[in-house]
């Protein structure tokens, strides 16, 4: 039990994999569900307001022994979906359910926007869905919708499949329940591990937090704009993060026309 919290057992979803084996089972684990949001200095505890059941089913663990960052990399391909939606939380593989619509809007519009900003002031590099190898023994490999880097060698991380180089910034989206329940240990692990920036955008309210090490979390709205800060500094590179980088938070949720066309 926590503040704003109840325990709940997730319900799972049957993993239909296999691995030079037998089928990796699914195990049934405890959550910690959030009721309520808190307004704290982070990284804990934060939570969201869950969605329906029906619009966003559980993760489900799969239960085998304790995988390296290495072997979860080499099995990724035979996990359900081609391992598209899994990641690696203290050694089991976890698989999450595929983002909703609202999730590659989000990701679409902020990629958009970042491209061109980068493409005047060149001054780091976006990855999308790239493993972040976060924690070791037991390992653990999270994939944020978008890491940012900084540094000389532009583009180093951009054809691997995971890396161990810390990103300046984070991106997630909290578009299903899994992701949500989760928030909290992501938050923990990316801090923890040296991330300075986590933008956590929040597709049900539409708004995006801002969390950064021993400082409280702001949150802007709808109405309002997303910025970057001269005053946040990537500690290995000394370079500000994102400085001049600006968008409307409405324009983040908001379908492109082509988009909105082609569903018509």
């Amino acid at each position: 039990m926590v503040a704003g919290g109840v325990k709940a057992e997730g319900s799972r979803q049957k993993a239909q994999c296999r691995r030079d084996g037998p089928a990796f089972v699914p195990v049934r684990e405890e959550r910690i569900i959030p009721t309520r949001h808190l307004r704290v200095k982070c990284p804990l505890p934060f939570a969201f307001r869950l969605l329906p059941t029906a619009f966003s089913p559980d993760s489900a663990m799969i239960d085998t022994a304790l995988l390296t960052a290495e072997s979860f990399d080499d099995a990724r391909y035979d996990l359900p979906d081609g391992g598209q939606w899994v990641e690696l939380v203290r050694g089991r593989v976890d698989v999450l359910s595929p983002p909703e619509e609202e999730h590659r809007i989000a990701v679409l519009n902020l990629s958009k926007a970042l491209a061109e900003y980068l493409n005047e002031h060149r001054e780091g590099y976006p990855c999308f869905d790239l493993g972040l190898v976060v924690g070791r023994n037991p390992d653990s490999v999270r994939f944020p919708a978008i890491s940012y880097f900084l540094g000389s060698d532009l583009f180093a991380e951009t054809d691997k499949a995971m890396t161990e180089t810390r990103p300046a910034l984070v991106v997630e989206v909290m578009s299903s329940n899994d992701r949500r329940r989760s928030l909290n240990d992501r938050i923990f692990e990316y801090t923890n591990w040296g991330v300075e920036v986590l933008w956590v955008i929040d597709p049900v309210e539409r708004s995006v937090h801002t969390i950064r090490p021993g400082y409280s979390n702001k949150a802007v709205r709808e109405h309002e704009t997303l910025t970057g800060s001269l005053s946040w500094r990537h500690k290995a590179t000394a370079q500000p993060i994102l400085p001049d980088f600006r968008i409307g938070v409405a324009d983040i949720f908001t379908p492109p026309e082509y988009w909105q066309v082609s569903r018509s």
